[in-house]
Protein backbone atom coordinates (compact mmCIF):
# COMPACT_ATOMS: atom_id res chain seq x y z
CA UNK A 1 0.00 0.00 0.00
CA UNK A 2 1.03 3.59 -0.58
CA UNK A 3 0.29 6.86 1.19
CA UNK A 4 -2.34 8.99 -0.53
CA UNK A 5 -0.67 12.13 0.89
CA UNK A 6 1.91 13.11 3.51
CA UNK A 7 1.12 10.87 6.51
CA UNK A 8 4.22 11.69 8.55
CA UNK A 9 2.05 12.98 11.43
CA UNK A 10 -0.21 9.91 11.42
CA UNK A 11 2.05 7.10 12.62
CA UNK A 12 -0.10 4.67 14.67
CA UNK A 13 -3.36 6.08 13.23
CA UNK A 14 -6.20 4.04 11.73
CA UNK A 15 -6.05 4.13 7.94
CA UNK A 16 -8.67 3.55 5.27
CA UNK A 17 -8.59 3.38 1.49
CA UNK A 18 -8.51 6.35 -0.87
CA UNK A 19 -11.62 5.74 -2.97
CA UNK A 20 -10.24 7.28 -6.16
CA UNK A 21 -6.85 5.53 -6.05
CA UNK A 22 -6.26 1.77 -5.86
CA UNK A 23 -3.68 0.64 -3.28
CA UNK A 24 -3.51 4.05 -1.57
CA UNK A 25 -4.44 4.81 2.04
CA UNK A 26 -5.28 7.88 4.09
CA UNK A 27 -5.93 8.53 7.77
CA UNK A 28 -9.49 7.59 8.65
CA UNK A 29 -11.63 10.65 9.36
CA UNK A 30 -14.66 9.16 11.11
CA UNK A 31 -15.80 6.10 13.02
CA UNK A 32 -17.89 5.11 9.97
CA UNK A 33 -14.72 4.66 7.84
CA UNK A 34 -13.89 1.01 7.27
CA UNK A 35 -10.41 0.49 8.82
CA UNK A 36 -7.77 -1.30 6.76
CA UNK A 37 -5.35 -1.31 9.70
CA UNK A 38 -2.92 0.84 11.69
CA UNK A 39 -0.15 2.86 10.02
CA UNK A 40 3.26 1.80 11.39
CA UNK A 41 5.62 4.18 9.62
CA UNK A 42 5.73 7.88 8.65
CA UNK A 43 5.45 8.20 4.84
CA UNK A 44 6.16 11.86 4.08
CA UNK A 45 4.64 12.15 0.59
CA UNK A 46 1.97 10.68 -1.66
CA UNK A 47 3.16 7.44 -3.23
CA UNK A 48 5.59 6.54 -0.44
CA UNK A 49 5.28 3.05 1.07
CA UNK A 50 2.74 2.81 3.89
CA UNK A 51 3.47 -0.03 6.33
CA UNK A 52 0.15 -1.16 7.77
CA UNK A 53 -0.53 -3.66 10.56
CA UNK A 54 -3.68 -5.59 9.66
CA UNK A 55 -3.84 -8.35 12.25
CA UNK A 56 -2.45 -9.26 15.65
CA UNK A 57 -1.13 -6.84 18.27
CA UNK A 58 0.37 -3.48 17.34
CA UNK A 59 0.34 0.07 18.70
CA UNK A 60 -2.21 2.85 18.24
CA UNK A 61 -2.10 6.53 19.16
CA UNK A 62 -5.10 7.63 21.20
CA UNK A 63 -7.17 10.67 20.30
CA UNK A 64 -9.25 10.33 23.48
CA UNK A 65 -8.95 8.94 27.00
CA UNK A 66 -9.80 5.22 26.84
CA UNK A 67 -9.85 2.20 29.13
CA UNK A 68 -8.42 -1.27 28.67
CA UNK A 69 -10.70 -3.59 26.71
CA UNK A 70 -12.51 -0.76 24.92
CA UNK A 71 -13.48 -1.22 21.27
CA UNK A 72 -11.58 1.35 19.16
CA UNK A 73 -12.85 3.51 16.29
CA UNK A 74 -11.20 6.41 14.45
CA UNK A 75 -11.72 10.01 15.51
CA UNK A 76 -11.67 12.86 12.96
CA UNK A 77 -7.84 12.60 12.76
CA UNK A 78 -7.68 8.80 12.52
CA UNK A 79 -6.48 8.29 16.08
CA UNK A 80 -8.13 5.91 18.57
CA UNK A 81 -11.45 6.90 20.11
CA UNK A 82 -14.25 5.20 22.03
CA UNK A 83 -17.12 3.50 20.30
CA UNK A 84 -20.32 5.52 20.59
CA UNK A 85 -23.60 4.70 18.94
CA UNK A 86 -24.24 2.52 15.93
CA UNK A 87 -22.82 2.47 12.42
CA UNK A 88 -19.22 2.55 13.64
CA UNK A 89 -16.46 0.30 12.31
CA UNK A 90 -14.04 -0.85 14.97
CA UNK A 91 -10.35 -1.50 14.41
CA UNK A 92 -9.96 -3.71 17.49
CA UNK A 93 -9.76 -3.60 21.30
CA UNK A 94 -7.28 -1.82 23.53
CA UNK A 95 -5.02 -4.03 25.62
CA UNK A 96 -4.13 -1.08 27.91
CA UNK A 97 -5.92 2.18 28.59
CA UNK A 98 -4.43 5.62 28.19
CA UNK A 99 -4.93 9.34 27.63
CA UNK A 100 -4.91 11.56 24.54
CA UNK A 101 -1.59 11.24 22.72
CA UNK A 102 -0.55 7.98 24.41
CA UNK A 103 0.61 5.12 22.19
CA UNK A 104 -0.81 1.86 23.53
CA UNK A 105 -1.19 -1.74 22.34
CA UNK A 106 -4.31 -2.79 20.44
CA UNK A 107 -5.52 -6.21 19.35
CA UNK A 108 -6.64 -5.71 15.76
CA UNK A 109 -9.95 -7.39 14.99
CA UNK A 110 -11.95 -7.03 11.79
CA UNK A 111 -15.54 -6.30 12.78
CA UNK A 112 -18.75 -5.50 10.95
CA UNK A 113 -20.32 -2.10 11.60
CA UNK A 114 -21.82 -1.90 15.09
CA UNK A 115 -25.56 -1.62 14.96
CA UNK A 116 -25.80 -3.79 11.83
CA UNK A 117 -28.54 -6.44 11.84
CA UNK A 118 -27.81 -9.12 14.43
CA UNK A 119 -24.82 -7.31 15.96
CA UNK A 120 -24.91 -6.50 19.65
CA UNK A 121 -23.51 -3.16 20.81
CA UNK A 122 -23.44 -4.02 24.54
CA UNK A 123 -20.03 -4.54 26.22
Amino acid sequence: MKAGKDLSLYQFAIVTDVAAQKNFVQAASASANWPIGILQNKPNASGKAAEIAITGVCRIKLGAKMTSGSPVVANASGFGASLSGTGSNTAGRLLYGGSIGDVVPILLQANPPYGAAGISVAF
